[in-house]
């Protein structure tokens, strides 16, 4: 299979239906932080416990538990079609897309910018406690964003002034010491 492998190992297909089903990308989620499988998460298997009886003087006795594999196939490919979405997000916590969020075209479009103050965290903290979230107003069906390329449809970002009271090179240079 030369070339691309058709989404092995990275799961594209399963990320890209994760993108469209946020409360199954919660869902497993939380069975990934709970350690528990997916599929038995989400009750769509049930856990298999297969008992031996070998005592022939006891044949009412349990003499072996065998369990069935905590995790199935499914479930890797589950966690991994998420790992492989939760790679294409923003890891600054925004949670866009980084072919959205990261591309120069979209300067200025992020103006839908609501801050929040969690009361819960405040009282725990001592101190206010906010949260800011962000939205587009961009109509991407009549301003389609051109294909994303990391460093040709990105914005470098921008270096910082220098201050007063630090040198720069230009300065060591001058005969300032």
């Amino acid at each position: 299979m030369g070339g691309l492998h058709r989404g092995r190992h990275r799961r594209p297909k399963i990320a890209s239906l994760l993108a469209e089903d946020p409360l199954l990308r919660d869902l497993i989620s939380a069975a990934r932080e709970a350690g528990i499988a997916p599929t038995l998460y989400l009750g769509v298997r049930l856990p298999i416990v297969t008992y031996e009886y070998g005592d022939p003087e006891h044949p009412e006795r349990i003499t072996r538990a065998i369990s069935g594999p905590p995790y199935t196939a499914e479930d890797h490919a589950l966690i991994g079609g998420l790992r492989a979405y939760e790679k294409t997000r923003c890891p600054g916590g925004c949670g866009f897309a980084i072919d959205v969020a990261w591309h120069s075209d979209m300067d200025g479009w992020f103006d839908d910018v609501h801050e929040y103050v969690c009361h819960a965290c405040t009282a725990r903290e001592g101190t206010e406690r906010k949260f800011v979230s962000t939205d587009t107003s961009r109509d991407f069906t009549v301003q389609p964003l051109p294909p994303f390329e990391m460093g040709g449809t990105t914005t470098a970002p921008t270096p910082p002034a220098p201050s007063a009271g630090r040198r720069t090179d230009a300065t060591l240079e001058g005969g300032e010491l």
